[in-house]
């Protein structure tokens, strides 16, 4: 829950989200969740266990999506970062998407700082020109999530810029 949309969207009423997470753990499901909500989403928290994971997306610093006007409707990145912080001291598996990356700024620094993040997916901006130097930005992600030791997967779009 979700990639192609969002669970917890700024506006609407998000109890179908809580009542379709009941009913999964209600059939012995676990569930993934990925939003750019934070706050929103502390609601459903007590319906989750270790078993299931909690995902937001963080692509830039605050500063450069608000310059961009790239997360229209998206909940502040500290809102997201507390709810990260928040799963994770309760017990829920916790995990970020960084796609697109959109500045070389944030991602390396929550690999650095995120010790309440138990997974890293690092992705490249598709279809769109990028001034970022992607194959270095990407192997600099890698390094670090070597060097913090966090479990990380790269996307195939910025592996395959990063020629390794």
């Amino acid at each position: 829950m979700c990639f192609a949309c969002d669970p917890y969207p700024i506006g609407y009423d998000t109890a179908p989200t809580r009542e379709i997470i009941i009913a999964l753990k209600e059939h012995g499901n676990h569930v993934q969740i990925l939003t750019k909500a934070g706050l929103l989403a502390w609601r459903d928290f007590d319906l989750l266990d270790s078993e299931d994971w909690f995902g937001v997306t963080i692509s830039a610093c605050q500063q450069a999506l608000d310059a961009l006007n790239a997360e229209p409707g998206a909940e502040p990145i500290q809102s997201r970062i507390d709810s990260l912080k928040t799963a994770y001291a309760i017990g829920i598996k916790t995990w970020v998407s960084c796609e697109p990356s959109l500045d070389t700024i944030m991602v390396p620094e929550l690999i650095r700082t995120g010790d309440y993040i138990d997974h890293f997916k690092i992705g490249k901006l598709n279809y769109a020109k990028s001034s970022i130097n992607e194959a270095q930005f990407g192997l600099e992600c890698e390094r670090l999530c070597q060097v913090h030791k966090r479990s990380y997967y790269i996307k195939e779009d910025l592996r395959k810029v990063m020629n390794v």
